[in-house]
Order: structure tokens, then sequence, then C-alpha cells
């Protein structure tokens, strides 16, 4: 009996650690659908985009202060996922929320960190994702506000898509 509930519980583990295990470079990377601010639901073309992800409070401060100075048809092109499944509901209805329907841009709420769980990350720092033919073609993580605002600025997903 024992031997049976090591041998489940050593499956499980294994399991999670599989479904979590973060995509890597030329991984296809599923299609999802996520709701964003205003509770609207966006179906994320990932045939190519360009994608930002964040999970912490810092990296997203980083990201709203470089979407805001960035044009309209620069923030259009980008695709703005946030898992917020770790931010206690109290706090994401009355003090999160109410904040992010204030900026200029889309954001993508994971709320309950599913979609996002296989996303690469690293602890306080923006992902930047380049998908191409629904793969993942680049990846880059960025902590300063002016290397991600020179990063977006360049074309890089665009560029290698064209190849």
């Amino acid at each position: 009996m024992k031997r049976i509930l090591k041998a489940a519980l050593m499956g499980g583990l294994m399991l999670l650690c599989y479904s979590a295990a973060a995509v890597d470079l030329g991984q296809k990377l599923n299609q999802f659908s996520l709701e964003d601010q205003f509770g609207q639901a966006h179906l994320v073309d990932i045939s190519s985009a360009t994608l930002l992800f964040t999970d912490s409070r810092s990296a997203g401060e980083v990201v709203s202060a470089v979407m805001q100075q960035l044009p309209l048809v620069e923030q259009q092109r980008l695709t703005y996922v946030i898992d917020i499944s770790e931010m206690p509901s109290m706090i994401t209805r009355f003090f999160a929320l109410p904040k992010m329907k204030k900026m200029p841009f889309i954001m993508l709420l994971d709320r309950d960190g599913d979609v996002t769980s296989s996303f690469p990350r690293r602890e306080d720092q923006v992902t930047l994702m380049c998908i191409s033919n629904g793969k993942l073609s680049d990846l880059q993580f960025y902590q300063q506000q002016q290397q991600l605002q020179q990063a977006l600025l360049q074309p890089q997903c665009e560029r290698l898509a064209a190849n």
C-alpha cells in the first residue's frame, strides 16, 4: 500500500513539473483566450505575435511606464499578458482592476495562472516573447524601463518573422 501511494505521489509530482515547464525556443505555443481589464475576451493569434508577460508588480510597473510612452500604433502590435493568479481577490477587485482600467492599453489577465503556467519567467522581470509561425522564435528578459523601451522600438519580432 505504501509503495502504491509513493508511486502515485511521484507520478503526480512529475506531472506537475512537466506541466509547469516553461516553453523553450522553437517550441509551439497553444492559442489562448483571456479577458482584459474590462472583462472583454480576446483570442490571441499566436501565429505571429509580440508578447509581453509579467507576473509581479514591479515588472508590471515597468511595462505600464513603457507602454504609456509608446505611440498607439506600437501599443496595438503588442499583446500584454499578466498573471494575477497570486494576487488576493480583494486586492484585485478594489485596487488593481480600477487602476488597470485607467491605463490607455489592453492588458490580458490570467486570473488562475493556467494559460501562463508555461510562459518563461524570471523574478521581477518582464518577459518579451516573439512568436513566429506559432513557435517561440526569440525570448528576452528586462528589468529596466529604458532597456525594455529600446527593445520595443526595435522591430525584432517582425524581422525574425520575415526570416
